[in-house]
């Protein structure tokens, strides 16, 4: 082979050697934090929200989780492959996530390049949802200060947050604390009490567990009137 021609044979092949390797370049994309575009809700009172991303660059991607100081875990997946074109299509992933409890949530992208690719396997910057789904205090309770017929209605306002039910509780001249009332209503009848003092205090509990008591500003004290005699008697002297 004269020089002349191993020159050229040597272009040729360097040129398809450059030419393979920009090709794999471009078909891999490029994974970056500006490419994936992680995005979640700073605070979520219910526990489902989305978390969003690209997939910017062919390969795999893994949305990961993780809860407060535990391990990360992948929630969902993602593979693109090639498939011989040379452009990626970024595509935006919206990742639906439910029944999350009360904590803090953090969110990352793990990337896993193929084996043809010049990228390097790689995570995305952080995100954090904090979820809060206990419910806060109601904003009052009304008792009556005295009643002569235990019979009478407590009321309370409604409570900050996701509610599925609020509990009232009643206590007795002192003693334990007994739960007379679960729903979703703002307001209980009572009635029957003998005499005595009652005290009230109302919680709300939602998905996460249930909030902290409004008591009473005062005690219902319950003091029947007496009756009416059964019948008169007037006796001659």
């Amino acid at each position: 082979m004269s020089c002349f021609s191993f020159l050229l044979f040597f272009a040729r092949t360097g040129c398809v050697v450059v030419g393979l390797l920009m090709f794999m370049t471009a078909q891999a994309g490029t994974f970056t934090d500006a490419g994936t575009a992680l995005t979640a809700p700073a605070t979520s009172g219910t526990g489902n929200y989305t978390v969003s991303f690209n997939t910017a660059a062919w390969g795999t991607h893994h949305l990961q989780e993780k809860k407060d100081s535990g391990s990360w875990s992948n929630i969902t997946t993602y593979v693109t492959d090639a498939n011989g074109s040379a452009v990626f299509p970024s595509i935006e992933r919206n990742v639906s996530v439910t029944s999350r409890t009360s904590g803090t949530y953090t969110y990352r992208v793990r990337f896993v390049a193929p084996e043809q690719s010049t990228l390097s396997s790689g995570y995305s910057n952080t995100k954090v949802t904090v979820v809060n789904t206990v419910p806060g205090i109601p904003f009052s309770i009304t008792t009556p200060s005295s009643n002569s017929e235990g019979a009478f209605t407590v009321s309370w306002g409604v409570a900050p947050g996701p509610v599925s039910s609020y509990k009232l509780e009643q206590r007795f001249n002192g003693g334990n604390w007994v739960q007379i009332y679960s729903g979703t209503g703002l307001s209980e009848m009572i009635n029957g009490l003998p005499d005595g003092t009652y005290s009230y205090r109302v919680k709300a509990c939602g998905s996460g567990g249930c909030g902290s008591y409004r008591t009473a500003g005062n005690d219902t004290i319950v003091v029947h009137a007496p009756g009416i005699p059964p019948s008169i008697t007037i006796t001659e002297l």
